[in-house]
């Protein structure tokens, strides 16, 4: 593919130049050459803050969204060639199949560990990915692109191929290499493990019901059904034995027994020092958290006898978990989880804080939950599943019905990654939501694993 004067200058950095001129400085003796270089030093130091730069042409980032809304809902540029986007998710997917993590963590970032545990569950059953194709258009800023990926995979002991459609944000890193930004992968936007940038989700959400991203969508929709009416086995495998084995999965995920597991797989030097260094962090921080933990429990008890002094009862504030979440032992999504709380559980809160995290009272322990999962409503028997209105994106392929019933006449498959709202929660154990305009039913427990 030829490069044009852009994009070779793209590649430029201003250590790069400033050696070349060191080395050639002899040579450099025309004043016309001399000027060439200066434009050359310009534009390498320009590459490194075109973000900046590209921001800074908007007096507001209402214009930037606006603007960067209308490029995402272009079609895409089919004539474009994006062989490095290519090649980063060939190698993606190959490593996926095999589960091979050391590959994964080179090519993707971060990958958490209730990820790799369901990679390494997915794995036992897909054989390889092919028929690789990207639909690319750019990011958030020029250095990053929002791709949705068509493919066909191979299960085993399984003949006939499956469509499949994913998603994947990619950026630039400081060395100019592409890697898979994983905080924005099918997975961890439904699990909500890794933060992320509320400016790109909107994007991608935009990106996503894009007429050119909808209308491939069906298409995959269509052959994937295609698929499964040709293939009895198939069918029962992405019906029943996959769906089952990763509601199993999730049921009896052990966070802490997970982390065991990968840190004992673990034998790259560079994954060797990343524990090394977390577990220093975790020695210099006990002590500053103990003391904190302390203080906390010394001054409750000094309110409460207080209270009883002056007769008076401190009143007690419970929050609700809106939806199933973890509680963590810091205000971090990074940070340790103490357990999770189930849906419609409440917990004691000590203080809703300004950075998005409430402190609460789990289990006799201080631990911290984003402030957007609780809420102070009590819910009711009917509202426990979910509300009217609640959009749920789903981690993994899911059968809408017609009807409240597993005999129902199916009307469509909501792939991993798409929404679906609900409209109704029904004492039958299923849930009425709506989904790409069409209204249908989903077992309330599976949504639950979503």
């Amino acid at each position: 593919m030829k490069k044009d004067s852009k994009e070779i200058f793209s590649n430029l950095t201003l250590e790069i130049v400033i050696e070349f001129c060191k080395h050639h400085m002899k040579q450099l003796i025309g004043a016309g050459i001399v000027v060439v270089f200066l434009i050359i030093l310009a534009i390498a130091g320009h590459h490194g803050s075109n973000k900046e730069t590209m921001q800074s042409d908007f007096s507001t980032q209402e214009e930037l969204m606006e603007y960067k809304n209308e490029q995402v809902n272009e079609e895409y540029d089919t004539e474009k060639e994006y062989a490095d986007v290519e090649t980063l998710i060939t190698k993606y997917y190959a490593a996926y199949a095999e589960n091979d993590l050391e590959t994964l963590q080179t090519i993707a970032t971060p990958i958490t560990t209730k990820e790799k545990s369901y990679i390494k569950l997915y794995s036992e059953y897909s054989e390889e990915y092919s028929d690789i194709q990207c639909h690319v258009k750019e990011g958030y800023d020029d250095y990053s692109y929002f791709v949705s990926v068509e493919y066909s995979i191979k299960f085993a002991n399984i003949d006939t191929l499956v469509p499949g459609l994913d998603f994947f944000y990619i950026q630039t890193n400081d060395d100019g290499e592409l890697y898979i930004d994983n905080a924005y992968s099918s997975f961890n936007r439904s699990v909500q493990e890794t933060q992320q940038d509320e400016n790109v989700s909107e994007l991608i959400d935009s990106f996503e019901n894009s007429d050119d991203v909808v209308l491939l969508q069906k298409d995959v929709s269509e052959k994937y059904e295609e698929a499964l009416e040709s293939d009895e086995a198939l069918k029962t495998l992405m019906e029943e034995t996959i769906p089952n084995a990763v509601s199993d999965w999730y049921k009896n995920y052990d966070a802490e027994a997970a982390e065991k597991e990968f840190a004992e797989d673990t034998t790259t030097e560079e994954s060797t020092t990343e524990e090394t260094t977390d577990e220093t962090q975790t020695e210099e921080t006990t002590d500053a958290e103990s003391t904190e933990e302390t203080t906390e429990e010394s001054t409750e008890e000094s309110t409460e006898e207080t209270s009883e002094d002056s007769s008076q009862e401190e009143e007690v504030t419970y929050v609700y978990a809106k939806t199933e979440v973890n509680v963590r032992k810091k205000a971090s999504i990074d940070s340790k989880s103490l357990g999770l709380l189930k849906q419609g559980k409440k917990v004691q809160l000590i203080e809703k804080m300004d950075n998005g995290w409430s402190k609460v009272k789990y289990k006799n322990k201080t631990g911290y939950i984003k402030s957007k999962y609780l809420t102070k409503k009590k819910p009711s028997a009917e509202s426990t599943a979910f509300s009217k209105g609640d959009k749920i994106r789903l981690t993994m392929s899911v059968n809408i019905r017609k009807k409240a019933s597993e005999n129902s006449k199916r009307i469509g498959l909501a792939y991993s990654g798409e929404k679906v709202t609900v409209v109704k929660c029904l004492d039958s154990g299923w849930t009425k939501v709506k989904w790409n305009g069409k209204t249908g039913y989903i077992k309330t427990s599976v949504l639950k694993e979503q």
